[in-house]
């Protein structure tokens, strides 16, 4: 039976000797494999130890670590290095900078560790130059700049890098919580992109916003028949040369309501076509006249000239 026993040297020295007791045979054997074990560790240290430190803001580490640690295991799994964040002491952050630091500690192998640092420090260079933008743009107008599905928002952030929030709608009658006001569009990303995206936005929204406008105004009731046409022929035809959209909807016996929609050219063109077919009603007039009853029952030609 071989023992085993590992302790100090004397009181005072750091070095820990390795007693190994048992028959010679079994202690010559045991002695060169702890030997290796010794010598193993001495070249992992060497070969793992690489140490590298920086500093970075203390307002970037929550997103260089990650939810729950998630970015930073991920780097530590890929590359087999140990990254630790430390404050730094209130002196040398006087000393620096007045903004909070943080030091950053990489440890493992020497290729692992640069390359760790590298994706490190380029990501910080991300968050730095992120900025948030937020624009003000009429909430009638979101539908048609988010697309269908959130396309064009899609494509927008695609383009650019950035992330664009648009407010939603409040559900089952509960007030949304979220700061954002409903005609307020953030923009979150690098610099060039924001600013790339914001003025995309503008310009989409100031395109909607002159195409797609609309006016409602009311009409006599006894003139929409002329408006209509025969099978909606007039009205059809008042949609084809003008371009605009027209929804009729009566309201009362003397009144309807008529909604146009479209550019400011189709809606002029379209309202003014239908005010045309109202005045023409309006200049008709009707007259009872009072015929004598010997004269009902014979034949009569008669020559209406207008």
């Amino acid at each position: 039976m071989v023992t085993v026993s590992i302790g100090k040297k004397d009181g005072k020295s750091d070095q820990d000797v390795i007693v190994v007791r048992g028959p010679s045979t079994e202690v010559d054997r045991i002695v060169p494999a702890i030997l290796q074990v010794v010598e193993d560790a001495k070249n992992d240290d060497i070969v793992n130890g690489h140490v590298v430190e920086f500093s970075v803001e203390k307002r970037h580490v929550p997103h260089l670590v990650g939810q729950a640690g998630a970015t930073i295991n991920k780097l530590r799994e890929s590359l087999g290095v140990r990254v630790n964040f430390d404050d730094e002491s209130e002196t040398d952050v006087k000393k620096a900078s007045k903004k909070p630091m943080v030091t950053c500690k990489i440890v493992g192998r020497k290729e692992a560790v640069e390359e760790a640092k590298q994706r490190l420090l380029a990501q910080v260079e991300r968050l730095a130059d992120e900025t948030t933008e937020v624009i003000t743009i009429k909430r009638a107008l979101h539908p048609a700049l988010i697309g269908s599905s959130g396309k064009y928002a899609i494509r927008l952030e695609e383009k650019y890098g950035v992330k664009i929030t648009f407010p939603r709608d409040a559900k089952d009658g509960a007030e949304q919580k979220s700061t954002q006001k409903p005609d307020e569009v953030v923009i979150r990303g690098g610099k060039k992109g924001v600013a790339g995206a914001k003025a995309e936005l503008l310009e989409a929204a100031e395109f909607e916003k002159e195409n797609n406008q609309s006016t409602t105004f009311n009409v006599p009731t006894a003139a929409v028949a002329r408006i209509l046409g025969k099978a909606g022929a007039n009205i059809n035809a008042i949609k084809d040369d003008t371009g605009a959209q027209i929804d009729v909807d009566k309201t009362s016996e003397k009144e309807t309501a008529i909604t146009l929609k479209g550019d400011k050219q189709a809606i002029a063109a379209a309202k003014a076509s239908i005010q045309s077919i109202v005045a023409e009603v309006g200049d008709r007039k009707e007259d009872n006249i009072t015929i004598p009853n010997k004269f009902v029952c014979r034949p009569v030609c008669m020559k209406v000239v207008c």
